[in-house]
């Protein structure tokens, strides 16, 4: 029902607007009445009706009063008037002041006042619906701030990203300063998150992650103009704005205070302290692709120059040379398969030493170190179990990764060509779940998080698993079952491409055909002839 609170002066009409209006009938209540604008307000306060009607000219506070006031106390209430026909003027300044609608009261026809309070309730009803749908928007933006924040920086790497229409999202509350200012861009990670996240079941990453990513946030915005982009597991880019006025000295002198910030809170409440990598200013936003590069790889100084925990670009290539080729890593990865594969763990250690002399001499990007390297485990078909995997993945320097290697190699058996294992539990979970939903928008993001693992690590035990990789053999089980369909219904080759997991008809065409030789149509009638 909606609550309704009469405002009048005149005994009479208020005694008629209670008695002949069917407000029942109407869906609405009289929850209180009032003879003039103050007594409204006060009644306002204790029965919260969902819309005032009220007259105009009242002694003590009047209509426009009572409107004006209530409009700043009582948002949320609306309001009508009451009316006579002298007053007209009245009554189309009272809706430019945001009335409903007006009641005439002279004459007083009972049929036009509710069909007038009709139309008033559908107005209450619809504002109540849009500011429903808003509040739920809002709570269910704030839930999943951070992945939309993390989707943001997946187009902005892509290059995808629309500034011009979404710019002003990337520093909440902002109004666009930073799209005028020069910016740095912070890289953040975890220091040792491995042994952190190893203290929690793999289902509580998630949370250490938004928690990470609300304190930075919190700090952040305590102390400079930025935000928080988040990156994986432990890891996240911050928005720096440097002031247009500051000197260099000024501005790192800025970042030190915000860095030393942060590790406050991480070292008191987690543990643990922030490894950082920053990059060269850049001076507008549309740049910001760039910069998150750049800080990425500043923060790759860590692996071999631990004597610090903050690092600004300029060092980056005194510290990480990058003199390898596609060359020297084909001679090295022949050379570790050969010995990798030995069944003495002297072999495989002499291994690693050719690895760390090729570490050496070439210092190579550690992300394509490591990538290339668990990379080689998966075609030697040597399974690395979760805490290795993010040992391997997740070491901050060198000396750390080579002795989770050296692990490794020392613990792992001779691997047996051809050997099938057992599938895994969790990878019978994600095949389970990928067949399930394979008409759904499938990411390996989306599969890890039902089965509560790293997609990093569910990509490596996917390719030791299935012996693809996760698209290849998504895009597969795909195409096989539209060759099903195709076989056995009527479904039309466009519902068939919906049905298993194609947005686009053309795309599930073109690999269609790539994968059988044929299209859809000259399959259907192929394998009907």
């Amino acid at each position: 029902m909606l609550r309704v609170l009469l405002v009048d002066d005149e005994y009479m009409v208020l005694d008629t607007l209670c008695n002949d209006i069917r407000w029942g009938a109407l869906g609405m209540e009289i929850v209180a009445t009032a003879v003039n604008g103050k007594q409204a307000l006060e009644r306002c306060a204790v029965y919260q009706p969902d819309l005032v009607v009220t007259d105009i000219t009242m002694p003590v506070m009047d209509g426009f009063a009572l409107m004006a006031e209530l409009s700043r106390d009582f948002p949320d209430i609306r309001f009508a008037i009451l009316t006579a026909h002298k007053d007209f003027q009245y009554a189309r300044q009272a809706l430019s002041a945001g009335a409903l609608d007006y009641l005439l009261k002279t004459p007083m026809n009972i049929e036009e006042i509710e069909k007038t309070l009709l139309r008033c309730k559908d107005a209450v009803i619809q504002q109540k619906e849009v500011k429903r749908r808003a509040l739920l928007g809002d709570r269910l933006q704030k839930e999943h701030i951070w992945e939309i924040r993390r989707h943001m920086l997946e187009q902005i790497r892509r290059g995808v990203f629309n500034y011009s229409a979404e710019a002003e999202n990337l520093i909440r509350g902002d109004n666009g300063k930073l799209g005028r200012a020069p910016f740095y861009v912070l890289c953040v990670r975890l220091a040792q998150r491995s042994s952190l996240f190893a203290q929690y079941p793999e289902s509580d990453h998630s949370l250490i992650c938004f928690t990470m990513n609300q304190a930075i946030y919190e700090i952040v915005s305590e102390q400079v103009v930025g935000d928080v982009l988040p990156h994986i597991n432990g890891e996240a880019f911050i928005l720096v704005q440097r002031p247009a006025t500051a000197s260099k000295a000024e501005a790192e002198t800025q970042i030190h205070g915000l860095y030393h910030a942060l590790n406050q809170w991480f070292r008191k409440f987690l543990n643990t302290t922030l490894l950082c990598g920053i990059s060269p200013v850049f001076p507008e936003l549309s740049l910001l692709k760039q910069g998150i590069s750049q800080a990425l790889q500043t923060l790759e100084i860590q692996f071999y120059d631990n004597r610090g925990t903050l690092h600004f670009h300029h060092d980056y290539q005194r510290v990480v040379w990058r003199h390898d080729s596609d060359y020297d890593w084909e001679i090295l990865t022949e050379r570790l398969l050969s010995q990798w594969s030995m069944e003495e763990v002297e072999g495989r250690i002499q291994g690693l030493q050719s690895l760390q002399a090729f570490v050496r001499e070439k210092r190579p990007r550690p992300s394509k170190l490591k990538a290339n390297i668990i990379e080689l485990l998966e075609r030697l078909a040597l399974p690395l179990t979760r805490q290795e995997w993010m040992q391997l993945e997740y070491s901050d320097t060198l000396e750390h990764w080579n002795a989770q290697l050296e692990a490794v190699l020392g613990k792992l058996p001779k691997p047996i060509a051809g050997r099938q294992a057992n599938k895994h539990p969790d990878i019978q979970k994600a095949l389970s779940f990928i067949h399930n939903h394979l008409g759904e928008n499938l990411t390996l993001q989306k599969v890890a998080e039902h089965i509560h693992m790293n997609p990093s690590y569910l990509s490596h035990l996917f390719k030791l698993q299935t012996g693809d990789n996760f698209l290849d053999f998504l895009t597969m089980l795909r195409i096989q079952k539209a060759r099903d369909y195709l076989l056995r219904s009527e479904f039309k080759n466009y519902e068939i491409a919906e049905k298993v997991g194609f947005t686009n008809y053309p795309h599930f065409c073109t690999v269609f055909k790539k994968m059988t030789g044929l299209t859809p149509g000259e399959y259907r009638r192929s394998v009907r002839a």
